[in-house]
């Protein structure tokens, strides 16, 4: 233990285990682990701050800024990773300095002495915050580890939304009906969720995505329609977009649709969807991102916001909504 602190292994002003979670990390007695807080503390490698708790020895080192990194989906139009783009750059100018804005096109360094608030790697902000680095990661949950401990997170939740829209095409569409979700890739945790929310409330077929483009959900249209399906769960409104196009190229009529995110496209189709809330995705951010520049030494943070129905034309497909 005493060298994991002078090796650097955790950071300055960083908040150390407490007896009961380092007795249960390592399987010793509450008892052998509280000694063992004191022989550190003795050594001067940790503090014991009053009703706050124990933590690293020394100063945290000042945070001055923040940096925005994004997955250069962001870079497309009517995409909700640029409508969440514009949210955050705005609400980041007035924390302080006008934000760094990165989008990936390549694996970074980390952007030290700033905070890093990181949207679609999820990989990278669990590197970083090994590297010692503040994270804030978006929409996503840092994998299990110490490295977690330096990453914020602010998500919807995924799962609640699939059963949403579950609900939704259950009262668009009649009982005897197929369903199918378009899912998007299948090695990502978030399509897996909400996949898991609807199936957990109606039985359906599930065809993967290749990806989340539109390109991508019209490469899959033959697939989701080969069933001649009542209604549809698109797993994010790009997708739902890719369908709608594929329908409407081969004559066909567009089945019972809800999409997922509520981006700018889901609008301009009129589509029905569920909208993850993303103002107030923002504003959580915004909040963590000015504590943490304030030299705010807390506990990690995991906010979680339930995504609500969006209702609009495209969506009910002309099918009667049952009673």
């Amino acid at each position: 233990m005493a060298l994991h602190l002078r090796s650097g292994h955790y950071r300055p002003g960083e908040r150390f285990l407490s007896n009961r979670a380092l007795a249960a990390r390592h399987g010793v007695s509450y008892q052998t682990a509280d000694r063992l807080l004191r022989d550190l503390v003795d050594e001067g490698l940790l503090e014991r701050r009053r009703q706050s708790g124990t933590y690293v020895s020394g100063n945290p080192a000042t945070l001055g800024g923040v940096s925005l990194v994004m997955h250069p989906r962001a870079a497309r139009d009517k995409s909700f990773g640029a409508k969440l783009r514009g949210i955050l750059t705005d609400l980041l100018n007035s924390v302080g300095e006008e934000p760094l804005i990165t989008l990936l096109d390549q694996d970074p360094v980390p952007p030290v002495g700033r905070v890093a608030v990181v949207w679609d790697r999820p990989d990278l902000a669990y590197d970083w915050a090994e590297q010692g680095q503040r994270v804030v990661l978006i929409n996503d949950r840092p994998r299990l580890g110490s490295a977690a401990q330096r990453i914020d997170s602010v998500a919807t939740d995924n799962a609640a939304g699939g059963a949403l829209a579950a609900d939704l095409l259950g009262r668009f569409t009649a009982w005897d009906k197929s369903l199918v979700v378009l899912a998007g890739p299948a090695h990502d945790p978030r399509a897996a969720e909400r996949v898991a929310g609807f199936t957990a409330r109606q039985t359906a077929r599930v065809v993967w995505a290749a990806d989340w483009y539109s390109e991508c959900g019209a490469a899959a249209a033959e697939e989701v329609l080969a069933s001649n399906p009542a209604g549809v769960f698109a797993c994010n409104d790009r997708l739902a977009e890719g369908l709608v196009q594929a329908c409407r190229q081969r004559g066909r009529r567009v089945p019972a649709l809800v999409g997922f995110d509520d981006a700018p496209v889901a609008a301009a189709l009129g589509l029905t969807t569920i909208g993850i809330p993303w103002e107030e995705i923002a504003r959580g951010v915004q909040q963590i991102v000015t504590d943490r520049l304030r030299g705010s030494q807390a506990a990690a943070v995991r906010q979680t916001y339930v995504p609500q129905p969006i209702l609009r034309s495209l969506g009910r497909g002309g099918i009667t909504e049952r009673p």
